[in-house]
């Protein structure tokens, strides 16, 4: 093997791209890789139920998280005759909680459920659900 020294000026040049190539490759996966895992990696607070159906057949329960500055809830629905099941996910901005936050409303109908919730945009006004973007629903089979 001969030694880096000795090559000619176009292989020398060839081999640093080409070390140049790898270390980017590596620090790109290696960046994917962290924000993949800190993407997924949610601090869950303790879920607690947000409504009873008027016939009390059925329970809307919400478990609340926050990541990277983002926040939301994962929605369950649980029945007399069904196990807890998810329905949906809410999104806020900022770790907005609009659950532990009181600033939601559920309707029930008939055949569905609809979880209206506030998002915390700054076009929307706390105070007034009519503006409230963040709708979850569920139909009842």
């Amino acid at each position: 093997m001969r030694k880096f020294s000795s090559l000619s000026v176009t292989s020398r040049v060839i081999i640093i791209i080409a070390l140049v190539l790898v270390v980017c490759l590596v620090l790109a996966v290696g960046i994917r890789f962290f924000g993949i895992v800190m993407l997924f990696s949610r601090h869950y607070e303790t879920s607690f139920v947000i409504s009873s159906s008027p016939d009390d057949q059925y329970e809307l329960s919400v478990r609340e998280w926050s990541c990277l500055g983002g926040g939301g809830a994962d929605v369950y629905i649980r029945g007399n005759s069904m196990n807890e099941k998810k329905i949906g996910t809410a999104i806020g901005d900022n770790g907005y909680q609009p659950f532990s936050n009181d600033t939601y409303y559920v309707e029930w109908e008939s055949e569905t459920v609809a979880i209206y919730y506030y998002e915390s945009l700054p076009i929307e006004n706390v105070n007034d659900c009519s503006t409230w973007r963040g709708v979850v629903s569920y139909e009842f089979k």
